[in-house]
């Protein structure tokens, strides 16, 4: 088809609807230029489908593909020898997306860039001239307003905002005074040193507090839940966590799975129910600094007194180095407990990704205030997000959104909030650019990556200097440092999306044209009392 479009073949080139159909459009224009252009254009083709010419990459592609097959049927196996779990629904989708999403296709070229290399002449006795193309800027950009409306003021979470999350977190965890006595009875300094004891604690978890944050996330979308009780971890959900990481076992003697159903029990209770904290305080579930005093718990079952461990910052250490930190990155665990949410950004903010969002930002923008009109809020909460996967038709059919990964989406895509009390709203909902980087993970998981490249995020995640990135974005390297990475460019697999998610909106909504999409929506969201985009 390509070939047919610049003219390279005899049987001519296909009309102007076959192109559409195959979302090309832009070939029209490049059949008419001069043959420098058409040239380029075919080698931009190439370029962007090696597969198309190198028999070794075909095999390579059809052995993954049949490989992926493979997993997918076993998958399947799982859900009818055990129907039901979680785990094996969970697997199955994941495998089918596979399955769906590595069948060789074709990549459009980048023809814009073919365009700006060529001298294009208006006519014989024109002047060429060259295109002077401006540095992107972040701060000037569609992702400009993250940096004034994130509370780290910044593009990407750094390890300041962690830590502050840590210490918020832990001193609202020690507020009970039944949790510090029962430290104080299993730390060798006792009373007297509890106040250095607390801050040792703290200390450990600061050092941990992205995994942390991601474990704690990920294991509260497993639950069932759909509106705010998303945000706090259940029985169930604690439960699945214990077993996955190792924490307890039938042989120990203080740390068996029915302790740490105890733990749980024992930590959810509130000692001032009439508080700010104890009503924001979920009675049936643990918030993030509950989570903090339960692990802390675990820690000195496990290594204090079944190992005679009597320094608790030291058993705790101990946790996090032997359960979860091998558990992270073992190919059997979920790869977005061991994927940092900033990888995906530090590949989103380019000037291409931000081209496709601004090609389709009057509709987003009013897709973005309907549904938070629906629930009545200033911002989208997951309740609001997780209607909008159902409207806009992507966790329906055969390789859609399983609810868990829309909410991993929702919450990955939030930037670090430090206080779940005070600041809940914050907690509890995404702004405009968290609602274009959940569209920009569900690409992702649309269009999944091989093992390999998650591979190759996962020792990002343990080695990147997020502080340095946050600096860099800023300036004129950031292009430059984001070419040269080996990985397929996340703007095509968000281009394709959104020209699906597009066209079917304008089937649901009978329009006409993209335009007229957007006012009928506008519309919806007037009659629901909503605020239309302003600004």
């Amino acid at each position: 088809l390509m070939a047919k479009a610049l003219g390279l073949l005899n049987s001519g080139a296909p009309s102007p609807h076959q192109l559409c159909e195959h979302a090309f459009p832009d070939l029209l224009a490049m059949a008419v230029v001069p043959r420098q252009a058409r040239t380029l254009a075919a080698k931009a083709a190439l370029s962007a489908n090696p597969e198309a010419c190198n028999m070794h990459a075909a095999e390579q592609v059809s052995r993954l593909g049949k490989m992926k097959l493979t997993a997918a049927r076993t998958a399947l196996e799982n859900i009818q020898i055990h129907p039901g779990e979680p785990q094996n629904e969970d697997g199955f989708f994941r495998a089918m997306h596979d399955v769906r999403f590595s069948r060789p296709f074709f990549h459009a070229p980048h023809l814009s860039l073919v365009q700006a290399k060529v001298k294009l002449k208006r006519n014989a006795v024109s002047a060429s001239r060259k295109v002077n193309k401006s540095l992107w800027r972040i701060d000037s950009s569609i992702f400009a307003r993250r940096k004034i409306e994130s509370e780290g003021k910044a593009y990407f979470d750094g390890s300041e905002i962690y830590t502050k999350r840590a210490a918020v977190d832990w001193r609202n965890a020690i507020k009970k005074s039944r949790f510090r006595a029962i430290m104080a009875r299993n730390d060798d300094d006792g009373v007297a040193g509890l106040k250095e004891e607390l801050a040792e604690v703290q200390e450990v978890f600061a050092k941990w507090y992205p995994a942390v944050t991601r474990i704690f996330n990920y294991y509260c979308c497993r639950s069932s839940e759909i509106d705010e009780s998303v945000f706090t971890l259940n029985f169930n959900s604690w439960r699945l966590l214990v077993k996955d990481f190792g924490l307890a076992s039938y042989k120990s003697k203080n740390c068996k799975p029915t302790d740490c159903d105890n733990i749980f029990i024992a930590t959810n209770f509130e000692e001032d129910p009439e508080s700010a904290m104890g009503e924001a305080n979920d009675d049936n579930a643990l918030m993030r600094f509950e989570f903090l005093e339960a692990l802390t718990r675990v820690a000195m079952l496990k290594y204090g007194k079944d190992q005679g461990l009597n320094d608790i910052s030291d058993s705790v250490q101990m946790m996090m180095s032997e359960c979860f930190a091998p558990s992270l990155i073992s190919p059997s665990m979920p790869r977005e407990l061991a994927i940092h949410p900033n990888v995906l950004r530090r590949r989103l903010y380019t000037e291409a990704c931000a081209g496709v969002f601004e090609k389709w930002a009057p509709q987003l923008r009013s897709t973005y205030c309907l549904f938070k009109a629906r629930e009545r809020k200033k911002t989208l909460t997951i309740g609001g997000w997780l209607r909008c996967c159902d409207t806009l038709g992507w966790t329906l059919g055969e390789g859609g959104l399983s609810y868990i990964n829309a909410k991993i989406c929702f919450m990955w895509s939030q930037m670090c909030c430090t206080n779940e009390i005070s600041k809940r709203r914050n907690l509890t909902t995404v702004t405009f650019v968290d609602f274009l980087e959940c569209i920009a993970r569900v690409a992702e998981l649309m269009f999944p990556a091989t093992p390999e490249q998650e591979d190759a995020w996962i020792q990002e995640t343990l080695t990147q200097d997020w502080d340095h990135l946050n600096n860099m974005v800023r300036t004129d390297t950031w292009e430059e440092f984001n070419e040269v990475r080996d990985e397929p460019p996340l703007h095509r697999k968000l281009e394709m999306h959104l020209e699906n998610t597009i066209a079917h909106m304008k089937l649901e909504w009978n329009a006409k044209n993209a335009d007229h999409l957007r006012r009928k929506i506008d519309l919806m969201t007037a009659s629901l009392g909503g605020e239309l985009w302003s600004g």
